[in-house]
């Protein structure tokens, strides 16, 4: 992963903002955080497991934890972005629910006032008074901006192929057995090449990648409702419990006991 050209960092009470330029943007997919994303710059696409939209800047994303989401990005050095990572813990705590990626394109007025100036106070000095300010605007802008977005269809820029959608059905149907490309290749009639390049195409990210994003995400949830791991592991799609020990610290950064 390359880093970015430019970045600063905020954090309270455990919600993470960050304002960068360039090419610093997380490789994972499916994260267990929610996501508000004002995007300001670049050329990039916004890709889904239902859509792909080219972004304008103005944008701004609001991405529930476990949405399966990826940018991708032709001019990685221009794209300028303020980032907000919210547990699921402190969004509990505000009235506002995040069940779908939601997109407000063209923010302006006081909701763009508001926004610039979150990046303006990440650029001073940390004090209580500028704590207080971040604090009040992530407040506004869950539960405010764009108030009819969630009334509004999302028209895709590209709807994706049938047969891609095929292949994110079969994956779900049976993340707990064998979706391989070959798998897939078999129940769809089509080759595994043709569904490798297809996927990626439309997806953008691997197959293979999205699979284990799924199953450690699934896993996550389960052991987090007080499953065991010793358990949740098959249940997931693992058939051996030290490579999914091993592919979950990976990617959550700890054991799968430790939630």
């Amino acid at each position: 992963m390359m880093e970015s050209i430019y970045e600063r960092k905020r954090t309270l009470d455990k919600i993470e903002f960050t304002y960068a330029v360039g090419t610093n943007v997380e490789d994972r997919e499916i994260h267990p955080y929610h996501e508000v994303l004002y995007y300001m710059d670049g050329d990039a696409a916004f890709l889904t497991e239902k859509f792909r939209k080219t972004l304008l800047p103005g944008t701004l994303l609001r991405i529930p934890a476990e949405k399966y989401h990826c940018f991708k990005l032709k001019t990685p050095e221009s794209f300028v972005r303020l980032k907000i990572k919210i547990p699921q813990s402190i969004l509990e705590t505000k009235p506002v629910r995040m069940n779908e990626i939601e997109i407000s394109e063209k923010t302006e007025g006081l909701h763009k006032l508001i926004l610039d100036r979150i990046i303006k106070e990440m650029h001073e000095e940390k004090t209580e008074e500028g704590d207080f300010l971040l604090e009040a605007a992530l407040g506004f802008l869950l539960a405010e901006i764009d108030e009819g977005s969630a009334k509004k269809k999302i028209v895709p820029e590209n709807a994706h192929e049938k047969v891609v959608q095929e292949m994110l059905r079969f994956i779900e149907e049976n993340l707990a057995g064998d979706v391989s490309i070959y798998a897939i290749s078999r129940s769809l009639h089509i080759s595994s090449s043709a569904v490798s390049h297809l996927f990626r195409q439309h997806m953008g990210v691997s197959l293979h990648k999205y699979v284990t994003e799924k199953r450690l995400s699934l896993a996550r949830k389960r052991i987090e409702a007080h499953e065991k791991p010793s358990k949740v592991f098959v249940q997931c799609g693992y058939k051996d419990y030290s490579a999914f020990y091993k592919a979950y610290i990976k990617m959550y950064g700890h054991p799968p006991s430790d939630i």
